[in-house]
């Protein structure tokens, strides 16, 4: 008897299959360190959010989560974020230095040499265009931070920045679901009905939002 639990999987492996093959590869290149920053527009700390494999960062064990204080020697407090990426990327085999603070006393010291970063941005040509009609641009890619990254930020950068992100994570999970279920409707028909009512569904709630919880940004 076929089990439930290989259909689900079967299902699953069909959606994985349909979104693969309407993915598309975007390929970033640049030479940095590998590793995610984000500030704190409220106690304007600067925190590592993500580390990437086989990067400058990665060899040298910089966590997630760490709180970098100076580069090359300069203060990042009054930096905005698009001056820090500036600093932190350059020349390739050039080397920045980063002062991480460990705690109210100690810092050390992180020489990284710069090199080529490489990135695969997979688009769907399918979905992509859809959710960029609902979601505002800041959030069409929006994921989740760590954990060991999000207890370093101010409770109004979790209350106002962190917990927008995440709303906008989970709802771009639900209309996927969706999503899924009216691209595997067997009529074209059926398929565009489908879409209709999601996409009527989704802006509805998106002006809700607006109106009513104030949780976009211009």
């Amino acid at each position: 008897m076929f089990k439930l639990s290989k259909l689900f999987s079967l299902v699953a492996f069909l959606v994985f299959a349909l979104f693969s093959q309407n993915a598309m590869a975007e390929v970033e290149e640049y030479f940095g360190i590998g590793a995610e920053l984000t500030k704190d527009t409220y106690s304007k700390k600067l925190i590592v959010t993500g580390v990437f494999d086989n990067s400058p960062a990665k060899e040298a064990n910089l966590a997630v989560g760490s709180e970098i204080t100076r580069i090359d020697g300069q203060s990042v407090r009054k930096m905005p974020l698009c001056e820090i990426t500036a600093k932190i990327r350059g020349d390739e085999n050039t080397v920045v230095k980063l002062t991480i603070k460990k705690n109210f006393f100690k810092r050390e010291i992180f020489e990284l040499t710069r090199k080529k970063i490489t990135l695969d941005i997979y688009r769907h040509k399918l979905f992509d265009p859809h959710w960029a009609q609902i979601a505002p641009p800041c959030y069409q890619d929006v994921k989740l931070m760590p954990e060991e990254a999000v207890k370093k930020f101010s409770r109004k950068y979790k209350k106002n920045v962190l917990a927008v992100q995440e709303y906008w994570y989970k709802r771009k999970e639900v209309f996927k679901t969706g999503y899924n279920m009216c691209v595997n409707y067997s009529s074209k028909n059926n398929q565009e009905l489908c879409l209709i009512h999601l996409m009527d569904r989704e802006y509805a709630k998106t002006n809700t939002d607006k109106t009513l919880y104030k949780l976009l940004r211009d």
